[in-house]
């Protein structure tokens, strides 16, 4: 075997139950079987339905009988007509509550609205009752019960005859009935044409799941082994290409800006490794130089003072440089693993002006910061107060006589710091916030970085204006608290 890694992406299409391939295989054949199930479903619920309407008409028939003044209830409970007829065929009471909405809704789509009778048209084809068999058991004392299709098998009529005494004789009859549109039977009825039919269209449905699916996959799978080919030349790849303007050009685009911010990521950590590994070289030769020198020369002791001194700034130097880069590794981490409440803006920027204006180094300046109503967000108390002081040093260090400091609250929290030194040219501000990217002595280039990362931790954003030689403007807009 070659001691060379395989190339990724090569490996053969999943055909498990989670492969589109196989799902759209598998919805296209149900589509085709879709009609044999609904005859099956049918067989199921044909069979049950006489039984069902005999049980209600029976026991409506029977409640009606027993409580007469109770009909509407009785009959609104089972769903049925309720009919009390007297021995001459004389109506006396008739309710109606048996169900014509949805079953009849779907008799009228699957017949049309004239292809099942409705229970009242049914009723007039069996005649008069004095001549149903039902009524006259009833009338001789003996409740009866049956059931009636009508012409066709569309609907299914079930009645119930009790009689009501009074004195040992019959005075009346309780007729109740109740009926199905038998919707579900017109495809019961076709089941045999139905097998034909389907036996016709399940190839046909097996080749076009098969099409569909490969449609689907094939072009995620060119997008993919493309996509891990990028993966071991990142720098230098070059753009995916599928040739397609519908769902599949969106997604090769989408990944294509992706592999572009990908890339520009890891260029970007690569030259700051470069540039901290540049940047390290200095103090740490002068460390080791300084040591060297201690060795050689131990005998003279101003010397030693001179090389100590060198020593200690080189490792404050470096020492400052490891802690900030450590500080934005977190801060373009995102802050995640640190506690964050709610803060007031206005008294942080105070209290880093206030402690500024003492700092020695800054004597000749004048601090002032102008608070424009009350600045409440949450966030990172430490690193907040980090994004500020870096911004008002930086903006001292390049001062001639003020830095202000304004602190304003609209849609957002906005906290501008401005100075009046020589300002920023047009070429340098895209670059201000990079990496080791500065112009101010001694500074380590990772003061505005870190600005720009605690800024976006926090969901907002770090921004800039200058107008040579009338200073700059740095700012960090952050969401305030609602």
């Amino acid at each position: 075997m070659s001691r060379w890694p395989q190339r990724r992406g090569t490996k053969p299409a999943h055909w498990g139950l989670r492969s589109l391939r196989v799902r759209a295989f598998i919805i296209a054949v149900l589509v085709a079987v879709l009609p044999l199930a609904m005859v099956a479903a049918a067989s199921v619920i044909e069979s049950g339905v006489g039984d069902r309407l005999r049980v209600a008409v029976d026991a409506a028939a029977r409640q009606a009988a027993a409580n007469p003044s109770e009909l509407d209830a009785t009959a609104q409970q089972w769903e049925v007509q309720l009919r009390v007829v007297a021995p001459d065929g004389q109506v006396r009471a008739i309710v109606d509550h048996h169900d014509t909405g949805t079953t009849s809704a779907l008799g009228d789509v699957f017949f049309g609205p004239d292809g099942a009778p409705t229970l009242a048209e049914f009723d007039a084809e069996l005649g008069p009752l004095l001549a149903r068999s039902p009524f006259v058991s009833a009338l001789a004392g003996a409740p009866s019960s049956g059931c009636n299709a009508s012409t066709g098998g569309r609907l299914l009529e079930c009645h119930a005859a009790v009689p009501i005494r009074e004195g040992g004789r019959v005075v009346a009859v309780v007729y109740a009935q109740d009926g199905s549109r038998r919707a579900i039977r017109a495809l019961y009825d076709l089941r045999y044409q139905l097998i034909k039919l389907t036996l016709i269209t399940v190839p046909c449905a097996i080749a076009l799941g098969w099409w569909l699916g490969w449609r689907m996959v094939r072009p995620i799978e060119r997008l993919r082994n493309q996509a891990l080919a990028q993966v071991d030349r990142l720098s230098r790849g070059v753009p995916l290409e599928l040739g397609r303007r519908d769902e599949f050009g969106d997604l090769t685009a989408a990944l294509n800006r992706l592999i572009d911010e990908v890339r520009g990521h890891a260029q970007a950590h690569e030259a700051a490794l470069a540039d901290l590994a540049h940047e390290l070289k200095n103090p740490v030769a002068a460390i080791r130089g300084a040591a060297e020198a201690l060795q050689d020369r131990p005998d003279q002791v101003e010397r030693t003072r001179t090389l100590a001194a060198v020593i200690e700034d080189a490792g404050g130097r470096l020492d400052r440089l490891v802690h900030q880069f450590l500080e934005l590794a977190r801060a373009e981490a995102g802050l995640g693993g640190e506690a964050r409440e709610s803060i007031d803006l206005v008294a942080l920027a105070g209290g880093v002006v206030d402690s500024t204006r003492t700092d020695p180094r800054w004597a000749h300046l004048s601090f002032s910061c102008t608070p424009m109503g009350t600045a409440l967000l949450t966030g990172v108390p430490a690193r907040l107060e980090t994004a500020l002081r870096n911004l008002v040093d930086n903006a001292a260090s390049f001062a001639s006589s003020r830095v202000d400091v304004r602190v304003s609250v609209g849609e957002a929290v906005l906290v501008e710091v401005e100075d009046d030194g020589p300002g920023i040219g047009a070429d340098e501000l895209p670059r201000i916030f990079d990496r080791f990217h500065s112009k101010r002595h001694g500074g380590t280039g990772l003061g505005l970085a870190l600005v720009r990362a605690i800024a976006e931790a926090h969901d907002g954003r770090a921004l800039v204006r200058s107008e040579p030689p009338r200073g700059s403007t740095f700012a960090i807009e952050l969401p305030r608290e609602l």
